[in-house]
């Protein structure tokens, strides 16, 4: 019985964790850390790419989605990338308790943004860049 609840337990762990991700430090600054996850970049067609980034703040973050109050330190991004004309759009963001997307998930917005400029910040143009590099065999 016990060894059930073990596995058991340790099944919903991995489960609730991000999918094996290959997580590229892309820029940090005093607040924050931010990364890529380079391996399961998502080749939509010869300009789009489909990516996810990672944010981890130093100290806890509060917003107030939807007019509840939520804490969290980490958050995942769904971004869909447009490398001909460097615009993106958010598609879904994951907020996680802790660093690292880990913990409780406490906030998930379905976005589907509009286009927009990508922002010119040091890791704003390494997530094109890495995004938008032809892809080796």
């Amino acid at each position: 019985m016990q060894y059930s609840k073990l596995l058991i337990s340790g099944l919903l762990y991995l489960f609730s964790q991000p999918v094996l991700a290959e997580w590229q430090q892309l820029d940090s600054n005093d607040q924050m850390v931010i990364y890529l996850d380079i391996d399961n970049i998502e080749y939509i067609d010869q300009d789009r790419r489909k990516i996810q980034n990672l944010v981890d703040f130093y100290l806890p973050q509060v917003a107030h989605p939807n007019g509840s109050q939520i804490t969290f330190q980490s958050f995942i991004r769904n971004i869909e990338v447009n490398c001909g004309t460097h615009r993106q759009k958010t598609l879904d963001i994951v907020f996680y308790k802790h660093t690292n997307a880990r913990g409780e998930e406490v906030y998930r917005s379905q976005i589907n943004a509009d286009w927009s400029e990508i922002p010119r910040s040091a890791g704003n143009a390494l997530l094109v860049d890495l995004a938008c590099a032809p892809r080796t065999i």
